[in-house]
């Protein structure tokens, strides 16, 4: 069984998935295996605009106002099917590196479970937890969870615990109409 791997450049890892949890002789909604029918294509993700997705998505999608220098924004959003729920992803992605800030959204309503040992913080009355790799851990990415306007925001990077709670102390509503001119 495989647990875990690892990417490396150079001799260090810039990317890791590994297992955290496992959980065996679960009961499985029976919807999880209906298949989709025939004429219908299975979903696929739309690369949008971030005003669109804001339009588009039945929760109030959310971006930071302080992201990393010189980035570019990639917004995609995925319909809901199944028990997976409609989600918007931001991804922001530096020109020649291998660095990566991901935040993705959902419906604070649609439940999705959560096995990682979450700490609670509060900074300037906002809540909000974290999760950070232990060292030695072989895992890179820093994590941290907010759920305001009944959207779930989970905000993923590998530049460390200060930049993931930095952007999820910055997260305001997404524009729905794209900028005027001045």
């Amino acid at each position: 069984m495989l647990l875990r791997t690892e990417a490396q450049l150079a001799g260090d890892p810039f990317a890791i998935t590994e297992v955290t949890a496992i959980a065996f002789d679960n009961d499985l909604p029976d919807e999880l295996f209906e298949l989709l029918p025939e004429d219908e294509e299975p979903p696929r993700p739309e690369v949008v605009s971030i005003e669109d997705a804001a339009r588009r998505a039945p929760f109030t999608v959310l971006m930071p106002t302080h992201v990393l220098r010189e980035s570019r924004l990639a917004v995609r959003l995925m319909r809901a099917v199944g028990s997976r729920p409609f989600t918007v992803t931001l991804s922001y992605h530096l020109p020649a590196s291998l660095h990566h800030l991901q935040i993705t959204e959902y419906s604070e309503a649609s439940g999705l479970g959560d096995p990682l040992p979450w700490t609670a913080e509060e900074h300037d009355g906002q809540r909000f937890w974290v999760w950070a790799p232990s060292p030695g851990s072989g895992r890179a990415d820093a994590l941290a969870k907010v759920v305001r306007d009944g959207t779930e925001v989970r905000i993923m990077s590998d530049l460390g615990i200060d930049l993931v709670r930095a952007v999820a102390l910055s997260l305001v509503p997404a524009p729905t109409e794209p900028p005027g001119l001045s």
